[in-house]
C-alpha cells in the first residue's frame, strides 16, 4: 500500500527554516492545539479562549493543520481518524479551510468525539541535540487538546543523540476508561500470547489513534538522519506495570495493554543508518531500566531502497499489518543454504526477470528472462526479490505454466522486475564484486571485507563485516546477529534490521 503525500500537503514550506533543540532543553511548545467546537464543510470553529498557542505557527491564514478525533465517551469508528488541512482565513475563531472535510467530519461527531485541531511546524531543518527533548502538550482532559506532536521538515530532521519525547502526554491514565475506548480490534486481542505482543492494535491509514499515557506524533521528512542512541516515543524509566510498549504488553490482558503506548506516524523519503532504531517497538535489554521503551503503533512510509515517484511513498506498519517483514518471514529464514559455500565469486549471482500482466488476486504475472547464466535460477523453488516502483519484497515462485509465475505472497501493483536470490550456508567477500544486482540469502555466515558496487540487500543469520569493506551505495541488511565496524562502512541510505531488536 501506497501513502500519498500530496493528502498531507509534502513534506512542508520549510518556512521555520533551520532550527536547532539544545542539548538539555525540552520544547513542548512547537505547534498550537484546540478543541473543535462546530464542522460546516469546509468552515470549522475552535475553542480560541481555552486553546495552546505554540512558539511557531498560529492558527492563522496559511498554516497547515491536522484535524484528529482524539478523544470519545463511548464511539469507536472514527476514534484516530484525521485528516490534514490548510487554513485560508481565520477570524475571530472561525477558520475556513481549502478543502470540505464533510466526507471525513461533520457536526454530528462532535457529539461522539472529541476533536482537536493542531498546528504543523514546519521547518526547512530541525536538528536536536544530545539530551533536548521535543514534545506536545500533554493531552488536557478539561480542554480536550494536546498529545501530538505534529512537524514537517522540507529538508531533514536530525536526532544528535536528542529525542521525540512521548512520554506521559497521551490520554490520561485516570481517564482511560472514559475518553479512550476499545476499538473492536483491540478487544478481540483479549490476551497478548506471542512475543509480537501489540500486534491485535489494527489500524488503517486514515485512523491513528491516541493512546492512553503516552503521545502521539506525526513527522513528515525528507529526510531522517538519526544517532544510534535517539528515540521516538516512551524514552522514560517504566516498570512492567506501566505498559507503555509492546513488550510490556506480553501475557496481560488486552484492557490493559492495548490502548497504551506511543503512537508515530512517520513520512520520509530517505533515512540514514539506524532509522529502524528510532521508533523500537521490543524493549532493549532485560534491565528493568529500559523496560517500556516502545510503542504500542507505528506506521512508517517510506521509499524504501526502490524510489517511488516523489509524491507516493511505500506504508507499511511494524506492529499490525500482516505482510510486514514478520519475524518468522524473515528474522528465523535467512534461506535453505542449499547453493552451499562460496568465497569471492566472479559471476553474476543474480538473474534479472521483467514481470507484467501481473493479477495481484493469484499472486501471478506473465515473465520475460531478460538475463541468463546467473547463479540463481528463474525456476519453482527460486527465492526472488521482486520490486515495482514503490516498495520490495521477498517471495519464493510456487509454479511456473508456460511465460506465467505464482509466487507465494500477494504482489506490489504494477511490480516489474524480480532479482533471483541465491542461498548460500556461507559467504565471504574479501574481494571487489563488480557485478549488479547483489542480493544473497545466508543461513549461516556471511563475512564481508571487501567492496560491494551498487545497492545491495543481505539477509543472513549472522552478518561480519570488517572496516576495510566497502558496500555501495545503500544496503538492506536483515540478520539475527551483527558484528564488525557496520556503523562506519555502512552507507548513509541504509536499512540495518537485526533480530536482537
Amino acid at each position: 500500500m501506497s501513502f500519498d503525500l500530496k493528502s498531507v500537503y509534502g513534506f512542508g514550506t520549510g518556512a521555520l527554516k533551520d532550527v536547532e533543540v539544545e542539548s538539555g532543553k525540552l520544547h513542548d511548545d512547537f505547534n498550537s492545539y484546540a478543541r473543535v467546537t462546530a464542522i460546516d464543510g469546509n468552515i470549522i470553529s475552535i475553542d480560541e479562549e481555552n486553546s495552546f498557542s505554540g512558539i511557531f505557527e498560529k492558527f492563522a491564514a496559511g498554516t497547515d493543520i491536522l484535524i484528529h478525533a482524539s478523544a470519545s465517551l463511548s464511539a469507536t469508528a472514527k476514534l484516530g481518524k484525521f485528516i490534514c488541512a490548510k487554513i485560508t482565513l481565520a477570524n475571530a475563531g472561525a477558520l475556513t479551510l481549502d478543502k470540505d472535510i464533510s466526507g471525513t467530519f461533520d457536526s454530528a461527531d462532535l457529539s461522539e468525539y472529541k476533536i482537536q485541531a493542531v498546528t504543523f511546524a514546519n521547518f526547512h531543518c530541525l536538528k536536536i541535540n544530545s539530551g533536548g527533548l521535543v514534545a506536545p502538550q500533554p493531552y488536557s482532559s478539561v480542554n480536550f487538546y494536546g498529545g501530538i506532536l505534529a512537524i514537517k521538515c522540507s529538508h531533514s530532521l536530525e536526532l544528535r543523540g536528542g529525542h521525540i519525547y512521548l512520554s506521559d502526554c497521551g490520554i490520561p491514565t485516570y481517564q482511560k476508561d472514559n475518553l479512550r475506548p476499545q476499538t473492536p480490534q483491540e478487544i478481540l486481542g483479549t490476551l497478548d500470547a506471542d512475543e509480537r505482543a501489540g500486534e491485535e492494535n489494527f489500524c488503517k491509514e486514515n485512523i491513528f489513534p491516541l493512546n492512553s499515557g503516552d503521545g502521539a506524533t506525526f513527522i513528515f521528512a525528507k529526510e531522517i538522519i538519526p544517532q544510534k542512541d535517539s528515540r521516538i516515543g516512551n524514552i522514560r524509566t517504566h516498570g512492567k506495570e506501566s505498559c507503555r510498549g509492546a513488550e510490556d504488553s506480553k501475557y496481560k490482558p488486552s484492557n490493559i495493554t492495548n490502548v497504551g503506548g506511543s503512537s508515530i506516524f512517520i513520512a520520509y523519503q530517505k533515512g540514514g543508518l539506524y532509522f529502524e532504531n528510532l521508533a523500537k517497538y521490543r524493549q532493549i535489554s532485560n534491565s528493568n531500566a529500559t523496560k517500556g521503551q516502545g510503542l504500542a503503533r507505528c506506521y512508517i512510509a517510506n521509499n524504501g531502497i526502490m524510489q517511488g515517484d516523489g509524491n507516493k511513498l511505500y506504508w507499511r506498519d511494524l506492529i499490525s499489518d500482516a505482510v510486514r517483514p514478520s519475524r518468522e518471514k524473515f528474522i528465523y529464514d535467512f534461506g535453505s543454504g542449499n547453493y552451499g559455500d562460496e568465497e569471492n565469486p566472479n559471476y553474476p549471482l543474480n538473474n534479472i526477470v521483467t514481470l507484467f500482466d501481473v493479477d495481484v488476486e493469484k499472486n501471478s504475472a506473465r515473465f520475460k528472462l531478460t538475463t541468463t547464466n546467473a547463479r540463481a535460477a528463474f525456476q519453482v523453488g527460486a527465492k526472488c526479490l521482486i520490486e515495482n516502483a514503490e516498495d520490495f519484497i521477498f517471495a519464493d515462485v510456487v509454479d511456473l505454466d508456460g511465460d506465467k509465475v505464482f509466487f507465494s505472497v500477494p504482489l506490489p501493483e504494477g511490480s516489474f522486475l524480480a532479482f533471483t536470490v541465491p542461498e548460500f550456508e556461507n559467504f565471504i567477500l574479501s574481494e571487489s564484486f563488480a557485478r549488479n544486482p547483489f542480493i544473497i540469502f545466508v543461513s549461516d555466515k556471511c563475512k564481508i571485507s571487501g567492496e560491494i558496487s551498487g545497492a545491495c540487500a543481505i539477509v543472513a543469520k549472522n552478518f561480519e563485516v570488517s572496516s576495510t569493506a566497502k558496500l555501495g551505495s545503500s544496503l538492506y541488511l536483515l540478520a539475527k546477529n551483527i558484528s564488525g565496524d557496520i556503523e562506519n562502512v555502512a552507507p548513509k541510505y541504509s536499512t540495518i534490521l537485526s533480530g536482537k531488536e
